[in-house]
């Protein structure tokens, strides 16, 4: 359920560096910048991250679902400033639902039976990184795209984003039975137009179709 454009090995890469130096990074989530009332931000997913810098180590996460949905209001634990000169909160980023894993983290799975999906992990690590070391790090992206259909609304502003090419080159064109033209629209060579119809903006008419006429 995710559509995205961002170039994987990049952010693999990073992590396999910093593994080379912190042996206790696990692994590394990946986030996009996206403003609070962005339209591929759901509800399900919007969420406030705190990081240590400048390494980006992941201190705390939280979703507002856990929360108040009426006062938005996220619970910082005061541990995560000890000893630390700074701490980055955020609420400008979207979850990509991309995890870059090393092998250590199937064994954390097994031995700990409680962890139902990656959330369960994250906050099962958080919790008690100071007993196991283990730690987690974000890598934020910028302008590439990266979206979870998570919900009707999300598929609806992310059929948008396709259509408007915000995911190239994940675009309806990129099939060759696709013709594309001046105002997004893309037409499949299978389809039948009748000759009085206008195709006006943001439309893509799929094989096999046929309009008719006004």
């Amino acid at each position: 359920d995710l559509v995205a454009n961002a170039p994987l090995d990049a952010i693999v890469s990073a992590h396999k560096d910093r593994r080379r130096t912190e042996k206790d990074s696990v692994m590394t989530m990946v986030f996009k910048r996206a403003r609070p009332g962005h339209r591929t931000r759901v509800s399900e997913d919007d969420c406030v991250i705190a990081v240590a810098p400048p390494t980006d180590r992941l201190l705390h996460l939280q979703r507002s679902s856990s929360s108040s949905s009426r006062s938005r209001r996220f619970a910082l634990p005061l541990a995560i400033f000890d000893d630390r000169e700074a701490v980055d909160v955020r609420y400008d980023l979207l979850d990509c639902h991309v995890s870059v894993c090393s092998p250590q983290v199937l064994e954390i799975f097994t031995d700990n039976f409680d962890y139902q999906d990656r959330d369960d992990f994250v906050r099962g690590l958080l919790v008690s990184e100071e007993i196991s070391g283990n730690q987690i790090h974000a890598h934020v992206i910028g302008d590439e795209y990266a979206s979870r259909v998570a919900n009707l609304l999300a598929y609806d502003a992310v059929s948008k984003d396709v259509v408007n090419r915000w995911t190239y080159p994940l675009v309806p064109d990129r099939d060759a039975d696709f013709g594309a033209s001046r105002r997004n629209i893309y037409v499949h060579s299978s389809v039948s137009l009748a000759r009085d119809c206008l195709l006006e903006k943001d439309v893509v008419v799929g094989a096999g179709s046929s309009v008719g006429g006004r």
